[in-house]
């Protein structure tokens, strides 16, 4: 990975003095070492170099000094003391003015931040690189950082991003005929693909790569190639070729003595030796992949994941004490990581995800010995984390300490986001601007990204931010449950799942079927919940739908009924699939009938983790006064204020055409928002409707004034790109904002509220991630400042939406808690005298 750059040749300028052509000789001397292989004895000439450049003050010497000292220091397994010389070098080369250098700084600082697993540096040097290349118009260097970047992508596992970007390097090497590009940018695809287990697309691409002839592919880069091929023949079940690569691998890199790489091949290897059974062989080669990795400071990831193997070979040789030490040092490093990674919530997220294997043994270990206590603190620390570092961040005010220059940068950035979004859903736009207009939008959501990383790198109060760390059992009972309230935390395995009932002064443990047979069954039940009955077949329709809610209640609660008779308020911490399961509908055998759900037994309450859910309640108090803000019924089409345009050709009609969205208006939203605001004074409610439900006046409106925040409206929710979802709010077209208030935006809201509701379709859902829950709205407005978020988990009735509304609001005057407020206002249309909505399709949606 290292050596696509790390032996660039640097060149020098003819010396004007007896000084500085010593300087010039000892780089010479060093880049022949560099060429021979030889890495001893670099980084002190580079030494000697740099303090004779500094008596003469020749600044681009400095630079160039400083570039062989971090080459000597890396390439002697010194990672931690070669990042530092790169950040001077690219320092001094910017101020000598030679842009050259300072990119080749600037990049080389990049890939050692890789290997050592800080990606939010090594994005920001690739990047500052990125822009110096093309002010130059590089094309070829260009091509090349590109790779660099899509594979710190990889490495995150936002595969979509590094495909983009990996595919646009590809095209821009073969358009320049430079293979050794070309080479490189094929072999990012390799390891690409083999992350994605697409494994023949890896041979594919590894077979390409191969096959490109030119000289400057030195014998490193493909030895890199080689090793992820093997590890594609092996998953593609070629053995007998992925050992033959792994054993000329494995020689190349002892021959050339460079302690990252050979860790990593012993690695591969040593996870190769384990899956065919030979234990160990395997332990053997972990254990010296481990010492020439930790030699080297080696991303703490990929040392988990060494440590991992380890651990599974020594749980098949019996040997489980060491097994459980290796588990736990494996987490370790992965909380280390964790800080490393980038700092956006979908990537930090899918970074546990990627670790959730590890995790799962220890719980199921521990577990197995009955320590369930220390099993769920596992559990506990597995789930939500991105979320308690999210909300870390957003209650810092973190953006207090920026510079105004840096908040029109980010102003203007949300602009040109907003405006690309609004062009796009003008009517009748070209093909050719409408492909522009995506690409004008994608690359402003890149400029946000960049804009965030360079953001956390320069502020002060993030470089001293104290992430908060995760409950322990007994804490989670001390602090957040009282003798009334349980929690039940949830981990879905591929091999098996677990369950905890928290009690205040007990817990208790459940295995539980594989994630498979539990996603399901989740699936069959949400298709059932989602189907509209009407009056002949409501009936039929609720039985049908409670025979599988029960089947869900013996798997998920009954194993824990007996321990229910004190409990008053369940909350639950699902994981994966469950996050979609309204807890609610299930239904309890009495009396050999299905006639009871679980919400006529408990308040439900749903969080990330025990551990969120007590960072946001120990948040300062909300306003207390019970004030109340709404906005409803949006105009999403311009024929609703000009009855002589056609609603086929408005914004709202193109979105419901590409993206399958029913922005149709919501009459009862207004009864609903009118309904709700009748239960406050006139002094306590600010209330907008139509038109005036628009982005400048939510934006505008002093919501940190507000104890409840409600919006009636419809959501759009986009799982591919979570970033991307909002409220969909009036657009009647030539307005600055684009109509939808998306996530970026809700977040620099300032609220103060007990409660947001977001009273429409879908709004809870997003994309889910495994440990982390649902990235997606419901987050954003809790970052902003709310206590707590009201939404629904599939498409609602307008009708039933309102009386539930109104209901809840109506239980919250009367001073009942958020939980109960709702389990009562769903027990009334439960129990009313409708009798199509006492299918929880009407009633139970929101959570």
């Amino acid at each position: 990975m290292s050596s696509n750059i790390l032996r660039a040749q640097i060149p020098t300028p003819s010396p004007t003095s007896p000084e500085a052509a010593r300087v010039d000789q000892l780089i010479n001397e060093s880049r022949q070492l560099m060429a021979k292989g030889t890495f001893e004895g670099i980084a002190e000439k580079g030494e000697q170099a740099l303090i004779l450049s500094q008596q003469i003050g020749d600044k681009l010497r400095q630079s160039r000094s400083l570039m062989y000292i971090a080459l000597g220091r890396f390439h002697t397994g010194r990672l931690d003391e070669a990042i530092d010389p790169f950040k001077q070098s690219a320092a001094l080369a910017a101020e000598a003015g030679d842009t050259r250098q300072q990119a080749l700084a600037l990049r080389s600082a990049g890939v050692l931040m890789v290997e050592a697993g800080q990606y939010d540096d090594a994005l920001y040097f690739y990047n500052q690189a990125l822009n110096l290349q093309r002010e130059q118009h590089n094309r070829a260097a260009e091509a090349s950082l590109l790779g660099n970047i899509g594979r710190v992508y990889t490495d995150i596992h936002d595969y979509v991003k590094a495909d983009k970007i990996l595919l646009e390097a590809l095209g821009m090497s073969r358009e320049l005929h430079d293979e050794l590009v070309e080479f490189s940018t094929l072999g990012k695809l390799v390891n690409l693909e083999l992350n994605r287990t697409n494994y023949q697309q890896a041979v594919k691409y590894a077979d390409e790569a191969l096959s490109l002839r030119s000289s400057e592919i030195r014998d490193s880069l493909k030895n890199e190639v080689r090793l992820d091929l093997a590890l594609a023949h092996f998953e593609s079940d070629n053995k007998p070729k992925a050992l033959e690569l792994l054993q000329e691998v494995l020689a190349f890199e002892r021959n050339t003595k460079i302690a990252f790489a050979e860790g990593e091949a012993l690695a591969v290897l040593a996870h190769v030796q384990l899956e065919m059974g030979k234990l160990n062989e395997a332990l053997a080669s972990a254990t010296e992949a481990l010492a020439l990795l930790r030699r080297s400071g080696a991303d703490p990831s990929v040392q988990a994941s060494v440590l991992y193997t380890q651990a599974q070979a020594q749980l098949q040789l019996h040997h489980n004490d060491e097994a459980l030490a290796n588990l736990r040092s494996a987490i370790g490093l992965i909380e280390r990581a964790r800080l490393l990674s980038v700092s956006t919530e979908t990537s930090r997220a899918e970074f546990f995800a990627s670790k959730s294997d590890i995790y799962l043994t220890t719980i199921d270990l521990l577990a197995a010995r009955g320590k369930q206590d220390e099993a769920q603190a596992v559990a506990e620390s597995y789930h939500g984390r991105e979320f308690l570092d999210s909300l870390a961040e957003s209650r810092a005010e973190l953006r207090k300490a920026l510079p105004p220059e840096l908040l029109r940068n980010e102003d203007a950035i949300l602009g040109r986001i907003s405006d690309a979004q609004r062009q796009l859903w003008q009517e009748n736009v070209p093909a050719e601007r409408e492909l522009q207009l995506k690409k004008d939008l994608a690359a402003g959501e890149e400029s946000l990204e960049q804009f965030q990383l360079e953001v956390r790198r320069t502020n002060p109060l993030y470089a001293n931010l104290k992430h908060p760390q995760p409950f322990s059992t007994e804490r989670i009972q001390r602090e957040l449950l009282d003798p009334q309230t349980g929690l039940i935390e949830y981990v879905l395995g591929t091999k098996k799942s677990f369950a905890w009932l928290v009690l205040k002064d007990q817990i208790f443990f459940a295995p539980l079927p594989p994630e498979r047979e539990l996603s399901q069954g989740v699936s069959e039940y949400r298709q059932m919940l989602s189907e509209r009955s009407d009056a002949i077949t409501t009936a039929r329709s609720i039985a049908k739908l409670n025979a599988g809610g029960a089947r869900l209640y013996k798997i998920l609660l009954a194993p824990f009924q007996d321990h229910f008779a004190s409990v008053r308020r369940l909350l639950i911490v699902p994981d994966k699939a469950l996050a979609y399961v309204p807890f609610e509908t299930l239904s309890v055998e009495r009396r050999g009938a299905l006639n009871e759900y679980l919400v006529e037994r408990f308040a439900i309450g749903y969080a990330p983790s025990a551990s969120a859910l007590a960072a946001v309640e120990q948040l300062q108090q909300p306003v207390a006064a019970p004030t109340f803000i709404a906005f409803g019924d949006p105009i999403y089409d311009a024929a609703d204020l000009e009855p002589q345009r056609k609603a086929s050709n408005s914004p709202a009609a193109k979105l419901a055409t590409e993206r399958g969205l029913d922005l149709r208006r919501l009459p009862y939203t207004r009864t609903e928002v009118m309904n709700i605001g009748a239960l406050f004074s006139d002094s306590q409610r600010k209330i907008f409707l139509g038109a005036e439900a628009n982005e400048p006046n939510v934006k505008s409106a002093p919501l940190v004034n507000y104890r409840y925040v409600h919006f009636a409206a419809h959501g759009l929710v986009d799982e591919d790109v979570p970033s991307r979802s909002g409220v969909f709010l009036s657009m009647p077209g030539g307005e600055k904002e684009d109509g939808i208030l998306q996530i970026s935006e809700i977040m620099r809201l300032k609220l103060n509220s007990d409660l947001v509701t977001l009273s429409a379709c879908r709004t809870g859902l997003g994309k889910v991630v495994g440990g982390e829950g649902v990235l997606g709205l419901t987050r954003a407005f809790l970052y902003a400042g709310s206590r707590s978020v009201v939404a629904s988990i599939w498409n609602v009735n307008d009708t039933a939406t309102a009386e539930l509304m109104k209901s809840f609001y109506a239980n919250l005057k009367k001073g009942q808690s958020k939980d109960e407020a709702l389990r009562q206002a769903k027990l009334t249309l439960l129990r009313g005298k409708q009798a199509t909505w006492r299918h929880p399709y009407y009633w139970a949606p929101f959570v």
